[in-house]
């Protein structure tokens, strides 16, 4: 069983920063070889597999630089990119805490506000410290 948590960037950010970011909250080097995968109205940057991480990171994004397109029956913030960091089931929460709190540091001292859910957790501002319930 994998496990899931998920971080909304509210504001314009530049996704191959972003992903940068997040590889470091799960310490891998921004210069990893990468994928971009894209779709009809989205793309998603993510590590070649077998990179080493707990956590496997994807970013997605839309490719004009606008709002993230997303289906009206979603309950998530609106925002211009997600992160996903997947682990296995052996990786307490506490894992996802760190590596979370690690990618906010980051968004927040590049003045954008998020927010973030750990698995069906309800969403919490990016100004409150993730902490898995």
């Amino acid at each position: 069983m994998a496990l899931l948590s998920r971080v909304v960037v509210q504001n314009p950010v530049d996704a191959q920063e972003l992903f940068a970011a997040a590889l470091a909250a799960v310490h891998l080097p921004a210069d990893i070889e990468q994928d971009r995968v894209s779709f009809d109205d989205s793309a998603m940057l993510v590590p070649v597999n077998g990179q080493g991480a707990d956590a496997s990171v994807s970013v997605h994004f839309s490719p004009d630089g606008g709002p993230y397109p997303r289906e009206a029956e979603v309950d998530e913030p609106t925002g211009y990119a997600f992160v996903h960091f997947t682990t296995s089931s052996h990786v307490d929460c506490s894992y996802h805490e760190q590596i979370v709190n690690r990618l906010g540091q980051w968004l927040a001292k590049h003045g954008r506000h998020w927010s973030w859910t750990y698995e069906d957790n309800q969403w919490a501002s990016g100004d409150s410290t993730f902490r898995c319930k």
